[in-house]
């Protein structure tokens, strides 16, 4: 059954290009969006009240929401999926920005490595 009207609930307006692409590559309809920042919005968790009450009327089948720019409230964010479970919505995280690696420092090493690697090939004579 295609999905007819997803959602996508984000705490950081950046998110928003990496969760409208995540949808296109799932062949969805631009989702409704629900926003709680930054500001006195993020605290008051206006927009997830708002989405919460949505999924529970009905409203939407899927919900997209970032990685890790989620993570806030766990009361807030378990009591969402509870809903989305018990209404039959389908919940996707997509991760929209990476954080630096222990290694980030060393990406020169890594070069060097990925470049022997590509030259040489595994099992092959040196």
């Amino acid at each position: 059954m295609p999905l007819l009207c997803p959602a996508a609930y984000l705490r950081r307006p950046g998110d928003w290009p990496a969760l409208a692409e995540a949808a296109a590559r799932r062949g969805w309809p631009v989702p409704v969006i629900y926003c709680d920042g930054p500001g006195m919005a993020a605290s008051a968790g206006l927009a997830h009240g708002r989405l919460q009450a949505a999924v529970s009327r009905g409203c939407h089948d899927s919900l997209l929401m970032p990685l890790p720019g989620m993570l806030g409230n766990p009361q807030w964010l378990m009591g969402l999926l509870r809903s989305c479970t018990c209404h039959g919505v389908t919940v996707s995280f997509e991760l929209t920005c990476l954080a630096p690696a222990p290694w980030a420092g060393r990406a020169a090493d890594h070069r060097r490595i990925g470049a022997a690697v590509a030259e040489y090939g595994p099992g092959r004579p040196r």
